[in-house]
């Protein structure tokens, strides 16, 4: 008996930059999301300056038979990627290939991230 194919995954997305140790945070919040949910699949990928880009990753587990995946955009401010090009590129990559998207708020919007941030940069500035 063959194992069933695995049709959801969480998608990372992150901004994008030219600078290759600029996505180590974000490569390591890849990890440890995969070692807490070690049967998700977990992909990261950027807007722009950086790949894979978001077409590219979609494409990815569109080949692997992926049929549903969750955005969660690791943008702490609410801007033109957020508001545009994040819901351009969903519709594209939905048109061209039938999966159904999800997308969770930006980190910037989650009251108890700002707080643990706010936290931890008054605690470290004394």
């Amino acid at each position: 008996m063959t194992e069933p194919t695995q049709t959801q995954a969480l998608l990372l997305i992150a901004h994008g930059s030219s600078d290759p140790g600029w996505a180590a945070p974000f490569v390591k919040l890849q990890s440890i999301i995969r070692e807490r949910d070690p049967g998700q699949i977990v992909e990261l990928a950027y807007l722009e300056r950086s790949n894979p880009l978001f077409e590219a990753a979609v494409a990815s587990l569109h080949a692997r038979g992926i049929r549903q995946i969750t955005v969660a955009p690791i943008l702490l401010a609410i801007g033109g990627h957020m508001r545009k090009d994040l819901p351009r590129l969903i519709g594209e990559a939905h048109d061209r290939t039938g999966i159904e998207f999800r997308v969770l708020p930006a980190i910037g919007e989650i009251d108890s991230l700002i707080e643990s941030i706010a936290a931890w940069v008054t605690s470290a500035s004394r």
